[in-house]
């Protein structure tokens, strides 16, 4: 569609296109530092708010939300603070995320517009702004935050035009033109001139009529401006010095035709001004000259620009390499935040601690292509931090076994553990690292490591150790900014992890005692009738010598009392007090002789048979024998039972594995048998009391008991089952004793 056809469309048409025309367009640099105050704890709601109202675009869609029914406030805001505060820091943060996400895939390229043109457009709009609201605390008269608002938005139409008209609003022959000139062909072109569209905007958005009227009437004659109200005033006069600069002379005597005598001091304004919108381009990295000096007519309006093209505020050339670049910027920001998306459901997806590092060390690779993360949790005792990898993690097995005491340790991972802040980068300089911290660099196959704490409400949970890729001295800004972000996130999970273990535990402690409390009195409460049924049982077989029916029922009977005087016997077990009986232990000797004692009763005739292969050059153990003797115990009659029709059992002994149940220095003992392996169900509920899978009325506490022994005495118990390999269970015994043992 040419512009001739434009031209003779309508108002109500134009009107209709400008409503079609989508979101207008915000500098780059102006979003960017949106999202980073957004993303920065730090920063209050009144910077941001501060961001916003530096930039036109962002401010009417600022406003136009908060004024929309969406909201229903019964009052309509003028003032961007007030607007922002009112919508909240989350709600801020998704307008621009979303703005950014527009302005990446959807923005609408506009015919003959340059990065020149956005930066020009960006600073005249602030630069105004600012000397309107001086104008108005100088003059008095009207509302200072209402002078800036319009202000910034007195050339918002030359934006919704540029859009809604792109294919023939001619922006480069605008800049060329001055006054009448320019709105006439604004008008030959899409039948309206940018003040009425910008008028248009604003009461659309009722963002108040007099705000509307100033933007109207920016470029009427001087003398009909002369009879408006104060507002329109200002930022008329506030528009002409954007232009013209503090130089009095080249308003031919504007200031005092629209104010008389009292006007206000327009040298001060526009140097202040000029200077305060130097510095907010020079903090948001914004390219922009201030103008050459455009002199005013007698009738107030702008004539031709002296001292230069007014095209060359930049060079064109390094303008558009710099807009590219901030392009550029904000597409990758914009990837991040849908990256950084997906990594947000994989952490809320994840079940458990591996599955949470293993989020974390995805989202490093995909985000920063750091492949080298070490995670340093500490201990439920408060003594070591120790190293943890996901299970798919690249250096799951060379991390094995790695911890730092932290009571006394020069590393600065254990610094920014205790400290709970980032100590700086760890490096090959062997003045500024510890022997340790040097090796965990060469674990992470880095030169330079960054180590992150984990902390959550001062409460620190870990550390993690980001290897930075060769070439890496430090990571940007932008790129610490991110990771602290989904540091945090994984920090948060980790702790609520954390709690979910300790209350779990909590809850099985009290269940534990609660089961224990029942079991010591119910099994004083079985045990003596039980003994006096048994007592009568042996008169009987006296009485009844010769009766042999007799005596076989009465044996049958005996075989019953006896079955019911082992469960009791497990209750008895189970509520036993903790182990506190410590000495030197050979684990071998131990494990042989127990075997050697099962061996008639549990494996003999055609059941399952027994073999024991001992390990070589076993720590000497300081634990407890009777623990000891009964988990092997528990175990060799679960697995004997298990396989009633034949198979076997092998128990092994080795020095404990760093990739095994504990850590290394320990000893493991492994039971394994042959046999059909667990149900799933029964897996899910392993050491839970009453779950079992024999029949006969079998308590189902013989693994509960094994588990709470395998604890107290500072061990660790885990269990492997399939149908096809059977069920191994692997008893891990410190070599030393964790803190609260003795």
């Amino acid at each position: 569609m040419n512009s001739r056809v434009y031209n003779m469309m309508s108002k109500d048409s134009v009107y209709t296109q400008l409503e079609s025309s989508g979101k207008l367009p915000v500098l780059p640099e102006v979003l960017l530092s949106l999202l980073a105050a957004c993303e920065d704890q730090d920063c209050s709601i009144s910077d941001i708010a501060d961001i916003i109202s530096r930039d036109p675009a962002l401010s009417l869609r600022v406003l136009q939300l908060v004024n929309s029914a969406y909201y229903g406030c019964r009052h309509s805001f003028g003032g961007i603070e007030q607007a922002v505060i009112y919508l909240g820091a989350n709600t801020v943060k998704n307008l621009a995320v979303t703005t950014s996400v527009h302005q990446v895939f959807e923005e609408k390229k506009v015919s003959g517009t340059s990065a020149s043109d956005s930066g020009r457009f960006w600073y005249h709009s602030l630069l105004t702004a600012t000397i309107a609201r001086r104008i108005a605390l100088a003059f008095g008269g009207c509302n200072a935050d209402e002078a800036y608002l319009a202000g910034l938005l007195h050339d918002i139409g030359k934006r919704l035009l540029a859009s809604a008209f792109s294919e023939v609003y001619p922006v480069q022959k605008l800049q060329d033109l001055h006054g009448e000139d320019k709105l006439q062909l604004e008008m030959e072109t899409t039948g309206l001139h940018h003040c009425e569209a910008g008028a248009w905007l604003v009461r659309q958005w009722n963002l108040g009529s007099l705000v509307a009227d100033a933007i109207e009437y920016h470029h009427e004659p001087l003398d009909q401006v002369g009879e408006a109200f104060p507002l329109v005033k200002i930022v008329y006069l506030a528009n002409l010095l954007a232009n013209s600069g503090q130089d009095e002379s080249q308003l031919n005597g504007v200031p005092l035709a629209l104010f008389g005598d009292e006007h206000p001091d327009i040298s001060s304004c526009v140097e202040s001004s000029s200077e305060e919108v130097a510095q907010v381009a020079v903090s948001m990295g914004i390219h922009v000259s201030p103008p050459a000096i455009a002199p005013v007519s007698a009738s107030g309006q702008e004539l031709a620009a002296s001292g230069g093209d007014r095209d060359t505020i930049v060079k064109d050339t390094a303008h558009h390499d710099h807009a590219q670049l901030m392009r550029a910027t904000v597409a990758a920001r914009v990837r991040n935040m849908s990256l950084l998306s997906t990594f947000q459901e994989d952490l809320m997806q994840a079940e458990g601690t591996d599955a949470i590092l293993a989020a974390f060390e995805k989202a490093m690779v995909i985000l920063f292509d750091i492949h080298s993360v070490l995670f340093f949790l500490p201990d439920r005792e408060g003594v070591l931090l120790r190293c943890q990898v996901s299970e798919a993690g690249i250096l799951r097995h060379v991390s094995q076994g790695l911890s730092f005491p932290l009571r006394q340790s020069a590393s600065q991972i254990v610094s920014a553990y205790m400290e709970k802040r980032q100590p700086g980068y760890i490096t090959r300089d062997r003045n500024g690292a510890s022997i340790a911290d040097q090796q965990i660099l060469a674990v992470l196959g880095s030169d330079r490591a960054y180590p992150v704490p984990l902390v959550v409400d001062n409460r620190a949970v870990g550390v993690v150790v980001l290897g930075l890729p060769d070439g890496w001295d430090l990571l940007t800004e932008d790129d610490r900014r991110l990771v602290m972000i989904i540091v945090q996130q994984v920090a948060l999970r980790l702790y609520v992890e954390q709690e979910k273990i300790l209350k779990a535990e909590a809850l099985n402690r009290e269940r534990m005692e609660a089961i224990a409390t029942t079991a010591r009195k119910l099994a004083h409460e079985i045990n003596n009738p039980l003994g006096i049924v048994g007592n009568y049982l042996v008169t009987l077989r006296l009485k009844l010598t010769g009766e042999t029916d007799v005596l076989n029922e009465l044996a049958i009977i005996d075989e019953e009392i006896q079955r019911i005087s082992s469960m009791v016997g497990q209750m008895e077990m189970y509520s036993q007090a903790p182990f506190s009986r410590f000495e030197p232990l050979d684990v071998n000797a131990v494990v042989r002789d127990i075997i050697q004692i099962a061996k008639p009763s549990l494996f003999n005739g055609n059941g399952p048979t027994v073999s024991f292969i001992p390990g070589t050059e076993l720590p000497l153990l300081t634990t407890s024998k009777d623990a000891v003797k009964q988990v092997l115990i528990n175990l060799l009659k679960n697995a004997a039972e298990a396989m009633p029709d034949g198979g076997r059992v092998i128990v092994r002994t080795r020095k404990s594995q760093p990739e095994g149940v504990g850590d290394s220095g320990g000893v493991e003992v492994i039971v394994a048998d042959s046999g059909p392996g667990l149900p799933e169900q029964v897996m899910q509920n392993l050491y839970k009391p009453f779950i079992t899978t024999k029949q006969n009325g079998h308590s189902g506490l013989g693994l509960s008991i094994v588990q709470k022994v395998v604890k107290d005495i500072g061990g660790k118990l885990s269990c492997l089952s399939s149908p096809a390999e059977g069920t191994t269970f692997t008893i891990y015994l410190p070599g030393v004793l964790p803190e609260g043992f003795s």
